[in-house]
């Protein structure tokens, strides 16, 4: 039996299941510039890839670009720490995170509070917006994402 966790971010809503459904590059795209609220945020990632999909990715595997879940959620500037917290005291799902491969893991491209807010309430994953991996894909992190922006947007209501 497919287990479901239905997501209202009030302008996209849909259920993500055990069976990955996949998404293309320009609902990505449209997720994080509704999320962020800034439109033309998603198309400032130069985004190669084609077909994304929702997974659970384990945070201890979310370390690209030098993120790091503890110090960003021990972060006393206004815009990381505190804002984690805040999060982490929520009961409801996060929106899912927006990863790409890097390295042995994956880098943030959005989402850098609501992983630090997991790790605060303990979780050992996050739902994450990650390209569909195929066996013929490098997990080489390209360097335009390197260099890329990291938002720490806030989780809807």
């Amino acid at each position: 039996m497919a287990t479901a966790t239905h997501y209202d971010i009030g302008y996209m809503k849909w259920t993500s299941s055990d069976k990955p459904n996949r998404y293309t590059r320009e609902q990505v795209v449209t997720y994080l510039d509704r999320l962020t609220g800034d439109a033309g945020f998603g198309e400032s990632f130069d985004f190669t890839q084609t077909e994304w999909v929702i997974e659970d990715i384990p945070l201890c595997c979310i370390d690209g670009n030098g993120f790091d879940a503890a110090k960003t959620a021990a972060d006393e500037s206004p815009e990381n720490g505190p804002l984690a917290r805040e999060y982490a005291n929520e009961d409801t799902p996060f929106p899912p995170v927006v990863l790409v491969p890097c390295g042995q893991g994956f880098a943030v491209i959005d989402g850098c509070r609501r992983c630090a807010a997991a790790f605060l309430r303990g979780d050992t994953s996050i739902k994450a917006f990650v390209p569909q991996h195929d066996e013929e894909d490098d997990a080489i992190c390209d360097s335009e994402f390197l260099d890329s922006p990291v938002s720490n947007d806030a989780p809807s209501k």
